[in-house]
């Protein structure tokens, strides 16, 4: 923060604190815009065969059997490359782009995280889907210990999370 011996003559001390608050939040602004997002990690796996992915974090990933769809509804032939990413803390949150922003009841809310995970599969450039009759298991790593939990997913279409029912 530059500092001009002069304006504290001319200005009263309110309009000097206004300046430094507002100088402030142009450095921190600054510094959010150039924080890094959090990447995605890449697995591969086989289609035939149940598999467990361990991340980084403890985060266990069960990927059963013929788990995944093309838009088309059939099998993928080839290989299948898993991106997956875990945020933690709010300046990931912030750094990666993500909104916090939800609607229930028609009023829009502000969603509190202890954690948020991201996963896609791939079959070349085709992103696949989990087959409806499939469930893919993720047993998180939690940070923090948090009583009394909701699970959300983020809605693509909607824009907006969304209470899930399942725990």
């Amino acid at each position: 923060v530059f500092w001009r011996p002069s304006l504290q003559k001319r200005l009263p001390p309110l309009y000097i604190n206004f300046w430094f608050i507002i100088l402030n939040f142009q450095l921190v602004t600054n510094c959010i815009a150039q924080l890094i997002p959090v990447s995605f990690t890449t697995f591969q796996v086989e289609h035939e065969k149940c598999q467990e992915i361990v991340y980084q974090s403890g985060t266990r990933i069960y990927i059963p059997t013929g788990c995944f769809l093309n838009e088309m509804g059939s099998r993928c032939s080839g290989p299948i490359t898993i991106q997956y990413r875990e945020i933690h803390n709010p300046i990931d949150i912030l750094a990666s782009s993500l909104t916090m922003r939800t609607v229930h009841e028609g009023k829009t809310k502000l969603l509190e995280s202890v954690g948020i995970f991201e996963i896609y599969a791939l079959c070349g450039n085709d992103t696949l889907k989990v087959a409806p009759e499939k469930k893919i298991l993720i047993r998180f790593a939690f940070y923090t210990q948090t009583p009394d939990l909701s699970l959300y997913y983020y809605d693509l279409n909607r824009r907006n999370w969304v209470k899930s029912i399942e725990k």
